[in-house]
């Protein structure tokens, strides 16, 4: 998010560098943050190719030399672990789980500001609407291929959360700037947030839960020899 943000909102030589450097460093925080990054590099090509061209080299040539140095460092563990075993893992065709339990259900009304707002900026500004298009289809998107890979789970929904907050939040700013139905956008992110609500106290542990662990320490220490936990 950080790198989008100096991507989107600075000008210059040395922000598209920085944006570079950030992506980068998103990438070894996550490797998915390559596949969000695809489509806004591609959809700057069309507004800025210089600023795209800048930050997308950049920021491939660190991941290159970073990828290259974990390479040798490890032994060729790095290249294992981060390339081959996601490479392995199989579909599951969560297709209609994501879109609706996961997208929909919970955040219907962002979904509907998303779409409302890119609608907006297509008829004021093809270029804007093209930019956040792009951060649209490598957040959301990513998300989506990411949650079909078998072993995924709701970490990966993140990103998809993330622009549709980001998104969500541009189209209220928008309606309140344009006093386009600002009250009927208000009420309805009102709804939205109300969606969300929920009691976190069943997530504290009970005395009960704090006993059953360390029963369950005490069995495990109580074994002879090394144990194996993966999980």
């Amino acid at each position: 998010v950080a790198g989008l943000f100096v991507f989107f909102h600075y000008r210059g030589l040395k922000a598209s560098i920085l944006a570079g450097i950030l992506i980068a460093l998103a990438f070894f925080t996550k490797q998915s943050a390559a596949l969000i990054m695809l489509p806004v590099i591609a959809a700057w090509m069309l507004i800025d190719h210089r600023k795209a061209l800048i930050t997308g080299g950049v920021s491939l040539l660190l991941i290159g030399i970073g990828v290259i140095w974990l390479h040798v460092q490890s032994g060729w563990w790095s290249t294992f672990f981060i390339f081959e075993v996601p490479s392995g893992h199989g579909w599951n065709g969560r297709v209609w789980q994501f879109w609706g339990a996961e997208m929909l259900k919970p955040l219907g009304v962002l979904c509907l500001f998303s779409a409302i707002l890119l609608w907006q900026l297509y008829r004021e500004d093809k270029k804007k609407a093209c930019a956040y298009a792009g951060l649209a289809l490598g957040m959301i998107g990513g998300s989506f291929l990411m949650r079909l890979h078998s072993y995924s789970y709701l970490n990966v929904l993140m990103p998809a959360h993330a622009a549709l907050a980001l998104l969500g939040g541009l189209m209220i700013a928008h309606a309140i700037k344009t006093q386009t139905k600002t009250h009927i956008t208000l009420v309805a992110a009102a709804v939205q947030l109300g969606m969300l609500i929920y009691n976190p106290l069943p997530l504290i542990p009970t005395q009960e839960d704090v006993k059953t662990g360390a029963k369950f320490l005490e069995e495990i220490r109580q074994i002879d020899g090394e144990v194996l936990m993966p999980e």
